[in-house]
């Protein structure tokens, strides 16, 4: 059973120098997976605990972040691209057993603002709904308009439910 530590005060409270003191005590020990919503806050902690971070320029973000977790290394991300994480990322979080630490709290539900137009083109020509309102992409090469919305379909957590889209975020993400 993995444990949930939740660690709640006001802000200014030391609470993320908390996290980077603890990180640095279990380098080498433990691999970390931290997610800030803030950019600067992601450099910091590549700074302070020599953690890496997607900034290529080759490859997408998303990919890079595996690459970082395929061979092992403790990687510092934003909450934008933890939504982003697909079923082959958490598998190799599993596999490398890493510890997340989340910076700040995370918006489970949060409606997209899709145009009713956009959305009948979306939910009629370019994916499916299935079971539960999941929103499946047609086309996996699809690199258009919309891709924003294939990457949250390709995590697992675009929904539609009624005649709205949706980022659910997939619960084994926190698993």
């Amino acid at each position: 059973m993995n444990t949930i530590t939740v660690v709640d005060a006001r802000m200014g409270r030391g609470k993320s120098s908390a996290a980077i003191r603890y990180m640095n005590r279990y380098k080498g020990a433990k691999r970390f997976l931290y997610i800030t919503p803030y950019l600067n806050e992601v450099d910091r902690i590549c700074e302070q605990c020599d953690f890496d971070q997607s900034d290529s320029d080759y490859m997408s973000k998303s990919a890079e972040l595996k690459t970082h977790i395929r061979h092992g290394k403790n990687v510092a991300a934003t909450h934008s691209l933890f939504y982003l994480m697909d079923e082959e990322a958490l598998e190799l979080v599993r596999a490398n057993h890493y510890s997340l630490i989340i910076d700040e709290s995370i918006q489970v539900i949060e409606r997209l603002n899709v145009t009713d137009k956009d959305f009948a083109l979306i939910i009629s020509q370019l994916a499916d709904v299935g079971e539960n309102g999941v929103v499946r992409w047609k086309d996996k090469e699809y690199d258009g308009r919309f891709c924003d919305y294939k990457e949250l379909a390709d995590a697992g957590s675009l929904r539609m439910i009624d005649s709205a889209l949706l980022n659910v975020m997939n619960p084994d993400m926190l698993r």
